[in-house]
């Protein structure tokens, strides 16, 4: 399986987990924004990037996806898959 579809199918089950807890989802297919899934339950927004296996999240990763998340009110999330695992993160976004 290439990246691109290692990566999408990545978003998609990322987008299952969110919307089995009541959250509306948005991917942002081939937009090369900081976050990949954009999702809303009615009271929070998430901005969420998914990086699974190998892919590395760079302090700038964070900062960009950070600065994104705060333009649209939303919580930015960081979605991992490591050895097999999924782990959703919740990124500080307030400015120090």
């Amino acid at each position: 399986m290439d990246n691109y579809r290692r990566g999408r199918s990545a978003e998609y089950y990322v987008i299952r987990v969110l919307s089995s807890h009541g959250y509306r989802c948005a991917r942002m297919a081939g937009s090369h924004t900081p976050a990949d899934i954009l999702a809303g339950n009615g009271k929070t927004l998430l901005a969420v990037q998914v990086k699974s296996g190998s892919s590395r999240f760079t302090d700038k990763d964070a900062y960009r996806l950070k600065e994104w998340a705060v333009a649209f009110k939303a919580e930015p999330v960081l979605a991992t898959n490591s050895s097999g695992k999924w782990v959703f993160k919740w990124l500080n976004h307030t400015k120090s």
